[in-house]
């Protein structure tokens, strides 16, 4: 059950089409977070997305739901995947 709303999540690419970064340097550090989660860092991802400035934005949530994924931290994917889905929802 868990794969199955995890591979929901990501696959409906829910902060991808409903969120746009607010400025350059934001864009460029989830950009960055990207370019790691798709080299298999997924930690390095992790640790970059953890220190960003507001953490609560749902281009950071996503990535960090994406990344835990990836680094098979499924509970924290879980969480970081609900909570975009409630700000989705919110909208």
């Amino acid at each position: 059950m868990t794969f199955h709303f995890l591979a929901a999540a990501l696959s409906l690419g829910l902060a991808g089409s409903m969120f746009v970064a607010q400025d350059a340097d934001s864009a460029s550090a989830l950009a960055q977070a990207r370019q790691l989660i798709n080299q298999g860092k997924p930690q390095a991802a992790i640790e970059k997305l953890t220190t960003f400035a507001e953490p609560r934005r749902p281009e950071v949530t996503h990535l960090l739901g994406v990344a835990y994924y990836h680094a098979d931290d499924y509970p924290r994917a879980i969480q970081q995947l609900l909570h975009l889905l409630a700000l989705a929802l919110e909208r």
